[in-house]
């Protein structure tokens, strides 16, 4: 038997019960004025009447525990009839023996649903745990170019501007030639990258996996930004001196009539004359992806990629690095090991503040991600960079 006709059949049987006892006291009332006592059949009788009535509250526990566990585990409405009847305040009163009777009334309107639905709002969500991520863009640009650290905001590099390779040989007794080489001051500012966002001290208390998610985003649009940055800063204002800002690489003129394979070959070949090893290639995905699906014209075999094997990693053993960064269409190629150099004045962090605006009046919480950071261009001679056609 469920807990719902239990409930509704104890509800009758006490009912009848308190209907018996009401007409014993009167009757016993009647006695007792009447002969100053009540007989001892009397007395059993109403011994007999409490007895029953005690093993109804018990068996009356007994269910409402029973449609309490079925409400956690969503079997049975909360506003059920048997629900409303074990929680009333007559049988509690009762129950607790400040009353001799129950009446329970149950209202139009008020009760009794028990078939749960997904609407029911006593079916608790299937919360899973976690959160599902959007896109995270891998950052790769920091991977191919030295790194180190500095203590302070401004960089000073005397680099190289020219050099004149007199050596030759000389015969005894005459005058040795004479070389020269010249320099000049590279000065590179430390830069601040940051953003920030507001949160709730409820969900930094409540939630603190949402808490984490967004302590990651802060920290990874931080990294993203200077991931971009370092190709494409154009030093103005507060921006980092990048790549492709104009004298940070040599360009490349772009030869009509050659396949992309070769666009990078010619490329690699230029840096070689120029006494550099070219050391990575930087590309748009779709650039890249294009290059591998280029197909021979007679069989229509592919010319480099090799769709049973993924797709490659690198172009005539370089290696390539792929990232929406790079503006679609363009090209750089270079020995990153001479050319670029990151300075790195304060890693990501994530911080945390109450005492910001309006914080303390709306119970909100700012957290700010930042980081400090500069590239310095050391070869502009040993990049390369210019347009791909494909």
């Amino acid at each position: 038997m469920t807990t719902e006709p239990q409930m509704t059949e104890l509800a009758a049987e006490f009912k009848t019960k308190m209907g018996e006892l009401d007409k014993f006291i009167k009757d016993s009332n009647t006695e007792v004025e009447a002969t100053g006592k009540l007989a001892k059949e009397n007395v059993k009788e109403l011994e007999k009447v409490a007895t029953e009535l005690k093993g109804i509250g018990t068996r009356i526990t007994e269910v409402e525990q029973k449609i309490v566990e079925g409400v956690k585990k969503g079997t049975v409405s909360a506003e059920s009839l048997g629900m409303l009847f074990a929680k009333s305040d007559a049988v509690r009163d009762f129950m607790e023996g400040k009353n001799s009777k129950v009446t329970f009334e149950c209202k139009d309107g008020v009760f009794y649903k028990n078939t749960i639905t997904n609407a029911d709002a006593t079916t608790p969500p299937d919360r899973q745990p976690g959160i599902i991520p959007g896109a995270f863009r891998q950052l790769k640009l920091r991977d191919v170019v030295p790194v180190g650290q500095t203590s302070l905001n401004v960089i000073e590099t005397t680099r190289e501007l020219a050099n004149t390779n007199s050596a030759a040989e000389t015969a005894e007794g005459s005058s040795k030639p004479e070389s020269s080489v010249t320099f000049e001051l590279v000065t590179t500012n430390i830069r601040t990258i940051a953003h920030w966002l507001k949160m709730s001290t409820q969900i930094l208390a409540d939630a603190p996996t949402v808490a984490s998610y967004v302590d990651l985003r802060l920290a990874h649009g931080v990294e993203k930004r200077i991931d971009s940055q370092i190709l494409n800063g154009d030093a103005t204002g507060s921006n980092l001196s990048g790549m492709t800002k104009s004298g940070n690489f040599t360009a490349y003129t772009p030869v009509s009539g050659i396949s992309a394979i070769d666009t990078v070959a010619t490329m690699l070949g230029l840096l070689e004359v120029a006494d550099y090893s070219g050391t990575g290639i930087i590309m748009n995905p779709k650039d890249w992806w294009d290059v591998q699906k280029l197909k021979g014209s007679t069989n229509d075999h592919y010319l480099y990629g090799d769709p049973h094997n993924g797709p490659s990693v690198g172009l005539w053993g370089r290696p390539v690095v792929s990232t929406n960064a790079m503006t679609q269409g363009k090209i750089l190629v270079a020995d990153f090991s001479q050319a670029y150099f990151y300075w790195n004045r304060q890693g990501t962090v994530v911080q945390m503040f109450e005492q910001d605006d309006v914080n303390v009046q709306k119970n909100l919480v700012t957290l700010r991600g930042e980081a400090r950071g500069a590239l310095e261009t050391r070869v502009p001679a040993a990049a390369l960079y210019g347009s791909i056609t494909l």
